[in-house]
């Protein structure tokens, strides 16, 4: 049986894909099928990190842990299963 998605995981999936895709990432050789952190800036900007989410004082950075994501042997960035 399928499990049918709801609309709002559906449109959540959307957003972490595009906040994905325009991240900026400043690793110079990220390795593959480790975990990265990918955050979103007050300025709705969003950034990929090797710091766990535990680790940061989001008050002082005002930034948002958004999900937990992998680098792909294809060259792309997903997000954890």
């Amino acid at each position: 049986m399928v499990e049918k998605k709801e609309d709002l995981d559906v449109l959540d999936e959307i957003m972490v894909a595009t906040i994905l895709s325009k991240a900026e990432c400043q690793l110079s050789d990220p390795i593959i099928e480790k975990p990265y952190y990918l955050y979103q800036r007050s300025d709705s900007t969003g950034f990929i990190s090797l710091v766990e989410q535990e680790y940061w004082d989001y008050n002082r950075f005002k930034i948002n842990f958004i999900a937990t994501v992998f680098y792909t042997s294809a060259g792309t960035w997903e997000l954890k299963p």
